[in-house]
């Protein structure tokens, strides 16, 4: 859900100066820390600069990244807590042409020390197109050649983006000047199933504010082709597992709202807005975009629910069963 390949929001006045946002190179990454230890990275490349954020498949925490990289890929980079304390430095070198990397991964202190191998799952290749004074941007992952149903997989995700900034440019009014952006990004990768979320970000001369909607698509890499997953392909039909489910969704967006101080619950959510998912190995998150869950001053929620609490409905020849423990 954080967008780091360009610098948002497009401001109108710089696109009636007709220029084009920053962007920076970005490569998804899994790979294992100390051989023992999954974890999955998104890194972004600005010149020596290095930014993004990565994952230990066994907490599913987002721990934030900031670093450089030498001419030679030498490379050093700390991670951070919330409160801004690094908790751990990277430092290695990568390939060439940055596909792979491995080093060390050392503790604040020092005291642990363990190797690390990275490999490149995806890049992500924007698509720019301009209308006057206007700018649209998409952006997906071009899967690697090695990765399965890679060459399927980037026609269907090209092909996706291509349309929705196809579809966006026929409903505009061109005398206005506007942005548009609709990126995918990677929420969870293995070799046998992707997880997806777009992003549609638009912003509109005249506009009260800008707009920001998502979207989600879960495929099943298998042998004939990329086969889309829905909730029925997660969880058994036979176990009725929709109105459980609805409820126990609802009952973590209570718990959200009154986290964030808001007493308001006029908004009624329905079971059909269970449409935007994305799961990873420890839970699936359901995400509301705005005016679905709450107002536009609250922004999106985002509800995430352990698989050990769904245990009960989830179709086991689907692709969570392997999360299972």
């Amino acid at each position: 859900m954080f967008c780091y390949r360009y610098l948002l929001p497009l401001f109108l006045s710089a696109l009636a100066a007709c220029s084009l946002p920053s962007w920076a190179q970005t490569r998804y990454y899994t790979g294992a820390i100390n051989e023992k230890l999954p974890i999955q990275m998104e890194l972004s490349f600005e010149n020596a600069t290095l930014f993004g954020e990565y994952r230990y498949e066994s907490v599913w925490q987002s721990i934030t990244l900031h670093g450089g990289i030498d001419e030679k890929g030498a490379a050093r980079i700390v991670e951070k807590d919330d409160d801004g304390n690094p908790t751990g430095t990277f430092t290695g070198a990568f390939t060439a042409d940055r596909t792979g990397c491995s080093g060390t991964w050392k503790s604040p202190d020092s005291k642990r020390s363990y190797q690390f191998k990275l490999q490149e799952v995806a890049e992500y290749k924007p698509i720019v197109q301009k209308v006057g004074k206007s700018v649209l941007i998409g952006s997906f992952p071009l899967f690697q050649p090695a990765m399965p149903q890679a060459d399927k997989l980037n026609h269907i995700l090209r092909a996706n983006v291509l349309s929705a900034l196809q579809r966006y440019k026929a409903m505009q009014d061109t005398g206005k000047v506007y942005s548009y952006n609709y990126d995918i990004d990677i929420s969870f990768y293995n070799g046998d199933v992707v997880s997806l979320l777009i992003e549609e970000f638009a912003s509109e001369e005249g506009a009260a504010h800008p707009s920001t909607d998502y979207r989600s698509i879960i495929y099943r890499l298998d042998p004939e082709g990329p086969l889309q997953v829905t909730l029925s392909g997660l969880f058994d039909e036979k176990t009725n597992f929709r109105e459980p489910l609805f409820t126990i969704v609802m009952e973590g967006l209570s718990r959200e709202r009154k986290a964030r101080g808001i007493d308001n619950d006029d908004w009624e959510v329905k079971p059909e807005n269970l449409n935007v998912y994305t799961i990873s190995p420890k839970a699936i998150t359901f995400i509301f975009p705005q005016y679905v869950a709450g107002s536009y001053a609250e922004g999106e929620y985002a509800i995430t629910i352990n698989y050990d609490g769904l245990r009960d409905y989830i179709y086991l020849p689907g692709p969570l069963q392997r999360f299972l423990k």
